[in-house]
């Protein structure tokens, strides 16, 4: 059975899942999602683009398109997802940006006693895509957000 919240979740963060580069944008928003404090129960691993859910990929192939999306949320996942799209701001379909941040903060959570720098060094050493200045940007997001 698909989580009762993705639906709505892929309505509202305006997801899809017709190419590989809108499920991994997928797959970044939702993790962050859940560093904001809304947690739908996806558990994440480390993949190629970052954090990564088996079950999130395979229930959102499984997603009903016709049936209407109703879920009540209450006043902390209101604010999560509020908090959520304040932080993507005009980066929401940017999946350099989105795959960043939520690298960081999945590599954060393995390494609690790094600095912001380490972190940055090791996430560059992972991803030869990215830049030095990509990586400062999202990081300064990232700590004014108060999740990093």
């Amino acid at each position: 059975m698909v989580n009762k919240f993705l639906p709505f979740l892929m309505r509202e963060l305006n997801c899809s899942i017709c190419s590989l580069s809108h499920r991994i944008i997928l797959q970044k928003k939702v993790y962050l999602l859940k560093k904001f404090g809304f947690d739908i129960g996806y558990d994440f691993q480390w993949y190629h683009y970052g954090p990564y859910s088996v079950s999130l990929n395979l229930d959102s192939f499984n997603i009903d398109k016709t049936d209407p999306v109703f879920v009540s949320l209450d006043e902390n996942q209101k604010s999560a997802l509020e908090s959520l799209r304040f932080f993507l701001g005009p980066n929401s379909d940017s999946l350099r940006f989105l795959e960043t941040a939520a690298s960081l903060l999945f590599l954060k959570d393995k390494n609690p006693f790094c600095s912001n720098q380490e972190l940055k060094l090791e996430l560059l050493n992972l991803k030869k895509h990215l830049n030095f200045s990509d990586v400062d940007n999202v990081i300064i997001k990232l700590e004014n957000s108060k999740i990093l």
